[in-house]
């Protein structure tokens, strides 16, 4: 039987972080603005629309931020970091 614990660890140790420059400005940007309308991002990080939403989609598959909709309209999307999840993605690679 397999240690689901274990699978967890070693999926994050071997979690490879190779980030672009536009990806560490929308994180970034995140930083400064913790929930930032997804509409807004590109014009906030200097680039274009297209490469942000597929940067935003890629850290959403890395676990590094999280897209939601807002809860006053349902309408609006936002991304916001995940910190915790970062920061165990970012430390397990060093460790």
């Amino acid at each position: 039987m397999i240690d689901v614990r274990m699978a967890d660890d070693h999926a994050f140790k071997t979690l490879k972080m190779n980030l672009l420059s536009t990806e560490g400005k929308i994180l970034s940007v995140l930083i400064s603005h913790p929930e930032c309308m997804t509409k807004d991002i590109p014009v906030l990080a200097g680039v274009s629309t297209r490469t942000a939403y597929e940067c935003i989609n890629k850290l959403a598959d890395m676990g590094l931020v999280e897209k939601a909709r807002s809860a006053k309209d349902g309408r609006s999307k936002y991304v916001r970091l995940l910190p915790d999840t970062m920061c165990e993605k970012i430390c397990a690679r060093y460790l």
